[in-house]
C-alpha cells in the first residue's frame, strides 16, 4: 500500500506498508514505524499502487512530484473562504484565501515578518537588548523556517564558527576591508556548499541552508571579530546571546500557527502593526536594562540637606 502523511508542509515521497488478510479482513502492518493492525490518524492511503502508477507523465525524460499539505488548524480559514466566496462584495472577492495553497504558505510567513520586526523594536527600544544588527535576527529566523530550529541552530553555529576562525586567520594577510569581507563571503559559500553535500549523505535537511542569508552571515562574522577587539570577549558573548534570544523569539512569533491564520484572514492587521511601530519608535523613556543596571542608585537614600 502507498500513501502520504498529513502533516503541514511539502512532501516529495510516499509512505509504504503491507496489508495482511486476517480474520476476514485486511489489516495494515507498517514495519518501518512499527504499526500493526491500524495506521496513525495522519496517514492517508492512496491504494495498492506504485510510484509509477500514482504519478504519470508522457513525453517526459524525468518526473518529480510534490504534495502541499495544510493542517486541520485551517478549518476556520476555510470557513471564512467559503463565506467570502458566496459574498457579492468586491473586497471579499480579493481575499488572500483565494490564492493557491503554496502562495498562501509563503504569505503566512511574510505577513508575520512585520510582527517579528515589532518584537525586535520592543527588545531594542524598551528592553534595551543589544544585538548584532536590527534585522539580522529576523532574517536568520526566516532562514530557520527551511531547516527547523534545531538544525538551523546547528548550521548557524557551524557557519559562524568556521567563518570566524577563518576571519581571524586571514588577519595576517593585512587585507583591506572590501577584500576581507569578500574573502570571508567566499568561505561562507564554500562551507554552505559542503553542508549541502554532507546533508545529502547523512539525510540532514541541508536544503534549508540555501535560504540562509550568506551576506548577513558574513557581516555578523565581521561584527563579531570587531567586537572581540573593541569590546572584549565578555561583552561580545553577551551580544551573541542577546542575538540568539532575539532569533528564537522572532522564530516563535513567525511560526505561531494561530497568528499565521489570523493575519492571512485579516491582513489589514498590518495597519495595527504600523501604529504600534510608531508608538514604540516615539518611546524616549528608560529602558528595562537601564532600570536593572542602575537599580542601586534608585534605592540609594537621598543626600542629606545642608544645615
Amino acid at each position: 500500500m502507498a500513501g502520504v502523511t498529513l502533516s503541514s508542509g511539502r512532501q516529495d515521497q510516499f509512505r509504504y506498508w503491507n496489508e495482511v488478510y486476517l480474520g476476514g479482513g485486511w489489516l495494515p502492518f507498517d514495519a518501518v514505524e512499527r504499526h500493526s493492525g491500524s495506521l496513525p490518524a495522519d496517514r492517508l492511503s492512496l491504494g495498492p499502487i506504485a510510484d509509477a502508477e500514482l504519478v504519470r507523465a508522457t513525453n517526459a525524460s524525468a518526473l518529480s512530484f510534490r504534495f502541499d499539505v495544510q493542517s486541520e488548524l485551517e478549518t476556520y480559514a476555510e470557513l471564512v473562504r467559503r463565506q467570502r466566496g458566496a459574498s457579492q462584495r468586491l473586497l471579499d472577492r480579493l481575499s488572500l484565501l483565494f490564492l493557491p495553497v503554496q502562495m498562501q504558505h509563503t504569505l503566512r510567513i511574510l505577513l508575520l515578518v512585520p510582527l517579528g520586526a515589532l518584537a525586535m523594536c520592543v527588545l531594542r527600544n524598551i528592553v534595551g537588548l543589544k544585538t548584532f544588527g536590527m534585522f539580522m535576527p529576523v532574517l536568520i529566523a526566516l532562514a530557520f523556517t527551511g531547516t527547523g530550529l534545531a538544525w538551523g541552530t546547528f548550521f548557524l553555529a557551524v557557519i559562524i564558527s568556521f567563518a570566524l576562525l577563518s576571519r581571524l586567520w586571514i588577519e595576517r594577510l593585512y587585507l583591506l576591508l572590501a577584500a576581507r569581507i569578500a574573502f570571508v563571503l567566499t568561505l561562507v559559500i564554500l562551507l554552505m556548499t559542503a553542508l549541502f553535500v554532507i546533508g545529502d549523505k547523512f539525510g540532514m535537511p541541508s536544503s534549508g541552508v540555501g535560504v540562509f542569508p550568506f551576506v548577513i552571515m558574513t557581516m555578523i562574522v565581521e561584527r563579531i571579530s570587531v567586537g572581540l577587539v573593541e569590546e572584549g570577549p565578555a561583552n561580545t558573548l553577551r551580544r551573541i546571546a542577546a542575538t540568539l534570544a532575539a532569533i528564537y523569539l522572532t522564530y516563535a512569533v513567525i511560526h505561531a500557527r494561530g497568528l499565521q491564520t489570523l493575519f492571512l484572514v485579516y491582513p489589514e492587521l498590518l495597519l495595527v502593526i504600523l501604529g504600534l511601530l510608531v508608538a514604540v519608535g516615539r518611546y524616549t523613556g528608560y529602558r528595562l536594562s537601564e532600570l536593572i543596571r542602575f537599580r542601586e542608585l534608585a534605592d540609594a537614600p537621598p543626600p542629606a540637606s545642608p544645615p
